[in-house]
């Protein structure tokens, strides 16, 4: 598809999608356009929307009967919806089409699509082809290599980074056309795609307790967690995390135990490098909250204490370190640590001194979690 023709789409898609927008106010129904090889246009279908776009490879919507269709990215030439046109588009060397929206356009651009788990696979063009560069992620200094011939020149000039995110991407992309043409182009900068993320995660882990106040123990003890988790991407290279667990932890020591039922709110900021491997590390850093729905000591065989169980006050602040490894979109497995220090109430009814005890709880918790 030439330039002028996207261009042509582009302003009647825009005029047709806001005339409906119009219309469909008075239903409260949205109305999308899909534009078919067959040069007919679908002005009144809703697309079926689901965590992303589109798979890539086709669209689902539902017609003016109420009837769930499907379409093949070969059946369409472009459709809008909400926040763009994608256009199908053959793949160089390849046999196959894809649902492409494009951000940069230039001597060189860049366009993106979304894939059924909600991550991004970009596109680069350049004289009406497209090649995908998913193939490519962790060489891509190397395609853009034999890509541009006059890449090395752009590179000791720019400084860019390469790496297989869209904001590196269309930033690199950019600064390109600005270098080869810089009477036509400028180089922009660009924001991260918004995205939020949902993961369910469990953990088993290690728990050492430092017991002090009216007695003093040391105990050690194990500890498992289930919940959810998420993440909202603040930059490249930084997200924020609000996880939200059930959690169970019980330690003994040479005289007492101490047992904790809670549900913890432990959110942290992760940092990363920008991609550039099959697996990532981020490192993480936050403070949490730990509300005890029945937490504990064992005492009953401390010398001078008349109570048995003896509750835990029910709130805790404690900071966490968390060390991430990315395996793949779905799945990470993290290491995190959490500290909360607790106070029990009096061990003993009968002594006028304050007899209870403080709890340091250190949990390092091996997790496994699994994105949506």
């Amino acid at each position: 598809m030439n330039t002028s023709m996207k261009i042509v789409l582009l302003f009647l898609s825009i005029i047709m999608a806001l005339s409906m927008k119009n219309a469909a106010a008075q239903n409260n129904t949205a109305k999308n356009i899909i534009v078919l090889v067959s040069g007919d246009t679908l002005t009144s279908v809703q697309i079926v929307k689901n965590k992303a776009f589109t798979n890539e490879d086709k669209i689902e919507y539902i017609d003016s009967h109420n009837h769930k269709q499907k379409l093949e990215a070969s059946q369409i030439t472009a459709y809008y919806y909400e926040k763009g046109i994608f256009y199908s588009e053959k793949i160089k060397n390849e046999g196959f089409n894809k649902l492409i929206s494009y951000s940069v356009v230039g001597y060189i651009g860049l366009g993106f699509s979304y894939t059924s788990d909600g991550g991004m696979n970009f596109y680069t063009t350049k004289n009406e082809e497209v090649t995908a560069l998913e193939k490519y992620k962790y060489d891509l200094e190397p395609f853009f290599r034999n890509y541009l011939d006059d890449f090395d020149n752009f590179y000791s000039k720019y400084k860019v980074k390469v790496s297989y995110d869209f904001k590196t991407l269309a930033e690199m992309v950019s600064a390109y056309n600005a270098y080869k043409y810089p009477e036509k182009y400028t180089n922009e900068k660009y924001s991260i795609k918004d995205a939020v993320n949902f993961s369910v995660f469990a953990s088993g882990g290690f728990v050492n307790s430092a017991v002090s106040g009216y007695f003093k123990d040391n105990l050690t003890g194990s500890s498992y967690s289930f919940g959810f988790d998420l993440e909202a991407k603040n930059s490249r290279v930084m997200s924020i995390h609000i996880p939200v667990s059930y959690n169970k932890v019980s330690a003994k020591g040479s005289d007492v135990s101490i047992h904790f039922t809670t549900i913890n709110l432990e959110p942290y900021m992760a940092f990363r490098g920008i991609p550039n491997n099959k697996v990532s590390f981020e490192f993480g850093v936050g403070l949490g909250l730990m509300y005890s729905l029945k937490s504990y000591i064992d005492c009953s065989s401390i010398a001078g204490s008349d109570q048995g169980n003896v509750d835990f006050k029910n709130l805790s602040v404690g900071p966490n370190i968390s060390l991430i490894t990315n395996i793949n979109k779905k799945l990470k497995v993290q290491l995190m640590f959490v500290s909360y220090q607790t106070k029990s109430g009096n061990t003993s009814l009968l002594s006028p001194e304050d007899t209870s005890v403080k709890a340091r709880i250190n949990n390092l918790r091996a997790m496994i979690s699994y994105r949506f």
